[in-house]
């Protein structure tokens, strides 16, 4: 059994924030997150936010890319909230289609943005091909089983130890619940790029640090 790593918003949710929230800040971020053998994550892109630089020097890196919603609204919880099907389906393809025409790898994660989602946005998943859909405190319960009536994946992340700050995490005691789950069982630890880069990268650094000398990646 292994630890695995999620990490939303890249390369951020509100545009009044870019001048800290891009690609070269995120670089840093990406450095402290790898330094260690073989060691892989997830990355929820917003489609709607990224450029096709930025995709390029993705699809160099040894990340795997999950759909993070295509704008990441900040209107509503559900960023498809009162759309009909037929919209969703064809806003889900477009963003498919951008994130996979400029990194070469084909698209089959999904992180709904705020972890909520809606039965019409899990079938366009599912008719779309999609494999794997994450969720974290948002998601209803409803949906869970649903994703799995389609026979899709579903990762689930729950705080107060699997999801949040590495500064948070570290003080509640996330290092030894991570340590002592993932012998046992698949883990996903959820972080978000920006919440690490605003509190100072050496929290995310340290943590990272004290994980690897376990050797549970």
């Amino acid at each position: 059994m292994s630890l695995f790593v999620r990490v939303d918003d890249f390369p951020g949710t509100k545009p009044e924030e870019f001048d800290k929230h891009n690609l070269e800040n995120f670089k840093r971020f990406h450095h402290y997150l790898i330094n260690f053998d073989n060691f892989r994550y997830t990355l929820g892109v917003i489609p709607g936010y990224t450029s096709r630089k930025d995709l390029l020097w993705l699809a160099d890196q040894n990340i795997a890319i999950a759909l993070h919603g295509t704008v990441h609204s900040e209107e509503h919880l559900d960023e498809f909230y009162g759309m009909q099907y037929g919209d969703i389906e064809n806003a889900l393809l477009n963003a498919k289609s951008f994130l996979e025409s400029h990194t070469g790898t084909h698209i089959i994660d999904y992180i709904p943005p705020h972890n909520t989602i809606n039965a019409d946005t899990v079938l366009a998943l599912y008719r779309l091909g999609f494999k794997r859909i994450y969720g974290g405190p948002e998601t209803d319960p409803a949906m869970k089983e649903l994703i799995k009536i389609y026979e899709m994946e579903y990762i689930h992340s729950e705080p107060p130890l699997e999801y949040g700050r590495t500064d948070e995490l570290m003080k509640r005691g996330a290092i030894e619940y991570l340590i002592k789950e993932s012998a046992d069982r698949d883990v996903m630890l959820t972080l978000h790029w920006t919440w690490e880069y605003n509190i100072g990268l050496l929290w995310l650094q340290r943590f990272m640090s004290v994980l690897n000398t376990s050797r549970i990646f």
